[in-house]
Protein backbone atom coordinates (compact mmCIF):
# COMPACT_ATOMS: atom_id res chain seq x y z
CA UNK A 1 0.00 0.00 0.00
CA UNK A 2 1.44 3.37 -1.25
CA UNK A 3 -0.10 6.32 -0.13
CA UNK A 4 0.81 10.23 0.66
CA UNK A 5 0.61 13.64 -0.49
CA UNK A 6 -0.38 14.16 -3.94
CA UNK A 7 2.56 14.75 -6.62
CA UNK A 8 5.49 12.36 -4.17
CA UNK A 9 5.80 10.23 -7.29
CA UNK A 10 3.22 7.39 -6.13
CA UNK A 11 2.52 5.99 -9.06
CA UNK A 12 6.25 5.78 -10.47
CA UNK A 13 7.38 4.02 -6.98
CA UNK A 14 4.60 2.01 -7.20
CA UNK A 15 5.03 0.80 -11.02
CA UNK A 16 8.95 -0.07 -9.48
CA UNK A 17 7.40 -1.93 -6.73
CA UNK A 18 4.77 -3.88 -8.64
CA UNK A 19 7.49 -4.72 -11.30
CA UNK A 20 10.25 -5.78 -9.12
CA UNK A 21 7.84 -8.21 -7.02
CA UNK A 22 5.69 -9.45 -10.04
CA UNK A 23 2.83 -7.99 -7.90
CA UNK A 24 -0.65 -6.57 -10.00
CA UNK A 25 -0.33 -2.74 -9.46
CA UNK A 26 -3.66 -0.90 -8.64
CA UNK A 27 -4.04 2.82 -9.04
CA UNK A 28 -7.12 4.64 -6.95
CA UNK A 29 -7.02 7.64 -7.85
CA UNK A 30 -7.60 6.64 -11.22
CA UNK A 31 -10.72 5.46 -10.71
CA UNK A 32 -13.38 8.18 -9.57
CA UNK A 33 -13.26 9.79 -13.23
CA UNK A 34 -14.45 8.13 -16.24
CA UNK A 35 -13.18 8.97 -19.78
CA UNK A 36 -14.09 13.09 -20.03
CA UNK A 37 -13.84 13.61 -16.70
CA UNK A 38 -17.51 12.26 -15.62
CA UNK A 39 -17.39 11.57 -12.13
CA UNK A 40 -17.75 7.62 -11.13
CA UNK A 41 -20.87 6.77 -8.55
CA UNK A 42 -19.67 6.32 -5.45
CA UNK A 43 -20.88 2.89 -5.40
CA UNK A 44 -19.18 1.96 -8.30
CA UNK A 45 -15.85 3.86 -7.11
CA UNK A 46 -16.41 1.93 -3.70
CA UNK A 47 -16.79 -1.49 -6.00
CA UNK A 48 -13.73 -1.17 -7.88
CA UNK A 49 -11.85 -0.40 -4.45
CA UNK A 50 -12.90 -3.42 -3.03
CA UNK A 51 -12.59 -5.72 -5.53
CA UNK A 52 -8.94 -4.80 -5.84
CA UNK A 53 -8.37 -4.78 -2.02
CA UNK A 54 -9.93 -8.55 -2.36
CA UNK A 55 -6.96 -10.07 -4.71
CA UNK A 56 -4.37 -12.14 -2.96
CA UNK A 57 -1.09 -9.77 -3.90
CA UNK A 58 -1.15 -6.42 -4.95
CA UNK A 59 0.32 -2.90 -4.96
CA UNK A 60 -2.27 -0.10 -4.41
CA UNK A 61 -1.06 3.39 -4.33
CA UNK A 62 -3.99 6.37 -3.88
CA UNK A 63 -6.45 6.64 -1.53
CA UNK A 64 -10.58 6.38 -2.48
CA UNK A 65 -12.55 6.14 0.53
CA UNK A 66 -11.91 6.37 4.02
CA UNK A 67 -13.19 3.53 5.72
CA UNK A 68 -12.01 1.04 2.67
CA UNK A 69 -8.50 2.99 3.46
CA UNK A 70 -8.55 1.63 6.82
CA UNK A 71 -9.70 -1.66 5.60
CA UNK A 72 -6.33 -1.77 2.96
CA UNK A 73 -3.80 -0.52 5.87
CA UNK A 74 -5.43 -3.88 7.79
CA UNK A 75 -5.02 -6.06 4.34
CA UNK A 76 -1.34 -4.81 3.54
CA UNK A 77 1.81 -6.67 4.90
CA UNK A 78 3.68 -3.38 3.89
CA UNK A 79 1.97 0.18 4.12
CA UNK A 80 4.85 3.26 2.47
CA UNK A 81 3.89 6.37 3.07
CA UNK A 82 5.44 9.38 0.82
CA UNK A 83 6.15 12.28 2.79
CA UNK A 84 8.46 14.79 1.32
CA UNK A 85 8.36 18.20 2.58
CA UNK A 86 5.36 19.78 1.21
CA UNK A 87 7.03 22.49 -0.90
CA UNK A 88 8.27 19.25 -3.18
CA UNK A 89 4.91 17.94 -3.83
CA UNK A 90 3.62 20.84 -4.50
CA UNK A 91 6.76 21.28 -7.14
CA UNK A 92 6.14 18.18 -8.55
CA UNK A 93 2.68 18.54 -8.56
CA UNK A 94 3.25 21.81 -10.69
CA UNK A 95 5.61 20.46 -12.82
CA UNK A 96 3.58 17.74 -13.85
CA UNK A 97 0.70 19.88 -14.75
CA UNK A 98 2.77 22.18 -17.00
CA UNK A 99 3.86 19.34 -18.78
CA UNK A 100 0.18 18.16 -19.19
CA UNK A 101 -0.69 21.50 -20.64
CA UNK A 102 2.64 21.31 -23.17
CA UNK A 103 1.34 18.39 -24.09
CA UNK A 104 3.86 15.85 -22.37
CA UNK A 105 3.36 12.71 -21.31
CA UNK A 106 1.99 12.52 -17.78
CA UNK A 107 1.79 9.70 -15.13
CA UNK A 108 -1.03 8.37 -13.20
CA UNK A 109 -4.26 10.35 -13.42
CA UNK A 110 -7.52 9.32 -14.85
CA UNK A 111 -8.15 7.37 -18.78
CA UNK A 112 -8.89 9.10 -21.62
CA UNK A 113 -9.11 12.86 -19.65
CA UNK A 114 -7.08 15.65 -20.91
CA UNK A 115 -5.11 17.07 -17.94
CA UNK A 116 -5.08 20.53 -20.06
CA UNK A 117 -8.97 20.47 -19.75
CA UNK A 118 -9.23 20.22 -15.90
CA UNK A 119 -11.92 22.94 -16.01
CA UNK A 120 -14.59 20.28 -16.05
CA UNK A 121 -13.68 19.69 -12.71
CA UNK A 122 -14.61 23.49 -11.53
CA UNK A 123 -18.31 22.06 -12.54
CA UNK A 124 -18.34 19.69 -10.08
CA UNK A 125 -20.61 19.92 -7.09
CA UNK A 126 -17.68 21.18 -4.39
CA UNK A 127 -17.20 24.88 -7.17
CA UNK A 128 -20.48 25.70 -7.33
CA UNK A 129 -19.75 29.64 -8.21
CA UNK A 130 -18.24 31.62 -10.13
CA UNK A 131 -16.43 33.04 -7.63
CA UNK A 132 -15.52 29.61 -5.93
CA UNK A 133 -14.48 28.84 -9.43
CA UNK A 134 -12.31 32.55 -9.79
CA UNK A 135 -10.60 31.77 -6.27
CA UNK A 136 -10.03 28.09 -6.76
CA UNK A 137 -7.87 29.44 -10.61
CA UNK A 138 -6.47 32.28 -8.21
CA UNK A 139 -4.93 30.55 -5.97
CA UNK A 140 -3.53 27.78 -8.92
CA UNK A 141 -1.86 30.55 -10.23
CA UNK A 142 -0.79 31.90 -7.12
CA UNK A 143 0.79 28.25 -6.24
CA UNK A 144 2.45 28.06 -9.92
CA UNK A 145 4.08 31.87 -9.57
CA UNK A 146 5.75 31.09 -6.21
CA UNK A 147 6.98 28.07 -6.99
CA UNK A 148 8.54 29.62 -9.96
CA UNK A 149 10.08 32.65 -7.69
CA UNK A 150 10.90 29.53 -5.04
CA UNK A 151 13.49 27.99 -7.71
CA UNK A 152 16.29 29.43 -7.35
CA UNK A 153 16.17 29.08 -3.69
CA UNK A 154 15.26 25.36 -3.64
CA UNK A 155 18.53 22.84 -4.18
CA UNK A 156 17.52 19.80 -6.20
CA UNK A 157 16.51 16.68 -4.86
CA UNK A 158 16.80 13.34 -6.46
CA UNK A 159 13.69 10.92 -5.94
CA UNK A 160 15.41 7.81 -4.52
CA UNK A 161 13.76 5.64 -7.27
CA UNK A 162 15.32 8.09 -9.88
CA UNK A 163 17.88 6.96 -12.29
CA UNK A 164 21.48 9.33 -11.99
CA UNK A 165 21.27 10.05 -15.78
CA UNK A 166 17.91 12.01 -15.28
CA UNK A 167 18.11 15.59 -13.92
CA UNK A 168 17.19 16.09 -10.39
CA UNK A 169 14.03 17.65 -9.79
CA UNK A 170 13.58 20.65 -9.26
CA UNK A 171 15.89 21.54 -12.18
Amino acid sequence: MIIGNRGGGKTTLADHVAEAYALPRVAIDTMPFQPQWQRTSEAELREHVVTAQAMERWVIDGFGPWDLIEERAVLADTIIVVDHPIWVHFWWACERQIAAARGEQRLGGPKACDVRDVTKLWDAPHVRTPEQMQCWTDLVAMVCNQLALARPLVRAERRPWEAATRPATPQ
